[in-house]
């Protein structure tokens, strides 16, 4: 096991092998239902903080534009033209994007 851990490297510089493996452990140990819900939780968080970022670089920008310009920059320019297109059927309103 020790040789085993000697040529392992971490997917991150810095956490050592050790924490990892017991990060991987406890990530196996917590069943589906555990993981899909931290993942989901994680995404959730992903999206609040890259749009509040974005609102940082653009506080001019109005709510309606924000998550246009948002929808460009992780989805692409072509999907952002067909959701402003359809704007007031798909967004208008929904404070959930």
């Amino acid at each position: 096991m020790k040789d085993n851990l000697l040529m392992y490297r971490t997917q991150s510089r810095d956490t050592s092998v050790e924490a990892e493996r017991r990060q991987i452990e406890r990530i196996r140990l917590a069943g589906s239902v555990k993981r899909i819900q931290q993942t989901l939780q994680m995404s959730a968080e992903m999206v609040y903080l890259s749009r509040m970022a974005l609102r940082r670089l653009h506080p001019m920008l109005s709510d309606d534009d924000l998550k246009l310009l948002w929808i460009e920059l992780n989805y692409g320019k072509a999907l952002a033209d067909k959701v402003r297109l359809k704007w007031p059927v798909y967004i208008l309103g929904s404070k959930d994007l």
